[in-house]
């Protein structure tokens, strides 16, 4: 019923600093963004993938925020590694979206 997907965890811990990063964004839409990458990281762990291919597309696009995000906010919890996470999810956005437009 449960998969180890990477990429699904990576979304659901980037919705986690997401929601705890000092931003210039409003919260309302910090909250909603971070709500996306759960649903989006949950459903792809959970078997089977019920989750359509247009919602993978936004999803990358979702990672490339979350990377602009992270790179000019101050999140409180594992800050001195934003920059890793930020290039990871700047490279998960333009791979994943760069697969999608083949």
């Amino acid at each position: 019923m449960i998969r180890l997907d990477p990429l699904g965890l990576i979304d659901i811990l980037s919705a986690t600093l997401i929601l705890f990063t000092a931003s210039t964004l409003p919260d309302s839409f910090l909250h909603v963004h971070a709500g996306f990458l759960y649903f989006k990281g949950l459903a792809s762990v959970i078997k089977p993938n019920i989750l359509p291919y247009p919602v993978f597309i936004i999803g990358n696009a979702a990672d490339l925020i979350s990377a602009g995000i992270l790179m000019t906010g101050d999140p409180s919890i594992l800050a001195d590694y934003k920059h890793w996470f930020a290039g990871v999810l700047a490279f998960k956005g333009i791979w994943g979206l760069s697969a999608s437009f083949k």
